[in-house]
């Protein structure tokens, strides 16, 4: 690996002009930047080298523009998602929007790779999963209201999920959609909840049972009532 001087670089941060020896390190830095990440990351391997011009091309694209397009709950689309560490969702991918905040969305990469989607839970064909970390979506049931769905089964990994701006979405059109009050999306924000703040969701759940055995109680009351007044 090409060394880059880290220390030199923190300095030329504090600077307010910089002198032509200055640029042509940067350049250099860059350069050599450029040199680790094909040697270290992507040679011989074409599909994740391609996948990298194609998330820095978007990057440069739409940086400093308006979102393409206006995403709603439920929908997946192609999003940018840069470099991440391994076991974090990378470069190109499908998203599903699970909220849209001013400028942003709350959403969840997806995967359609054999490692995610063989053992994702799906609320039909795979129900018997311990513990709900990824959760299936199949392809027949992502059809958007333009007729467009998901080409594969897609997995989508809950501790992926992140805030990302709007601009990194790539495509205007979703490439799927499911209903906010369906089964499978239902599944996904109950887990989510659950894995984000556990202890809250203890609470929720002691709450909602209680609420439960108030409603049973008030219903047996209405029915002694009926049949004392008949």
């Amino acid at each position: 690996m090409r060394e880059i001087d880290v220390e030199y670089l923190k300095d030329l941060r504090k600077k307010k002009i910089l002198t032509e020896k200055d640029f042509k390190y940067l350049r250099t830095c860059f350069l050599d930047t450029n040199s680790n990440i094909w040697e270290y990351l992507f040679e011989g391997d074409s599909k994740v080298s391609s996948l990298y011009v194609e998330s820095f091309y978007y990057f440069l694209k739409n940086r400093k523009t308006s979102p393409i397009t206006k995403p709603k709950v439920g929908e997946i689309y192609k999003a940018n998602l840069l470099l991440g560490y391994e076991g974090e969702a990378s470069l190109i991918h499908p998203v599903l929007i699970l909220e849209v905040i001013g400028g942003r969305a709350l959403i969840i990469p997806g995967s359609s790779s054999n490692s995610y989607v063989s053992g994702a839970y799906h609320w039909v064909t795979n129900k018997e999963v311990e513990k709900i970390k990824t959760v299936l979506i199949k392809k027949e049931e992502s059809k958007t209201n333009k007729n467009r769905a998901l080409d594969i089964d897609t997995a989508f990994k809950l501790d992926n999920t992140q805030f990302i701006s709007l601009t990194k979405i790539v495509e205007k059109d979703a490439l799927g959609y499911i209903k906010t009050n369906s089964e499978t999306f239902k599944i996904i924000k109950y887990n989510l909840f659950d894995m984000m703040f556990p202890k809250e969701n203890i609470l929720f759940i002691k709450e909602m049972e209680k609420n439960q055995k108030l409603k049973s109680i008030i219903f047996k009351f209405a029915d002694c009532k009926i049949k004392l007044d008949n």
